[in-house]
């Protein structure tokens, strides 16, 4: 059997994390992004979007609670 992804969850879509920390994250084999939450809603689904990352939104709590993140 394959080997599942890393899922990892990123809270916070400021600068550094959506020029450095989630390009890296999602330059590493083996590693998916699956989500993107930030102050708001809006500016989370917005760099979701803007990612190709499946989750975005504003609830932190609602990404750490998705059964599909494995975290």
């Amino acid at each position: 059997m394959g080997s599942r992804p890393v899922r990892v969850g990123v809270v916070g879509a400021g600068n550094s994390a959506v020029t450095r920390q989630i390009p890296r994250f999602q330059a590493i084999e083996g590693v998916e992004v699956a989500g993107v939450v930030n102050r708001s809603r809006e500016s989370g689904d917005r760099e979701a979007h803007r990612l190709a990352s499946p989750q975005g939104g504003g609830d932190w709590a609602a990404l750490r609670g998705d059964p599909g993140h494995g975290a």
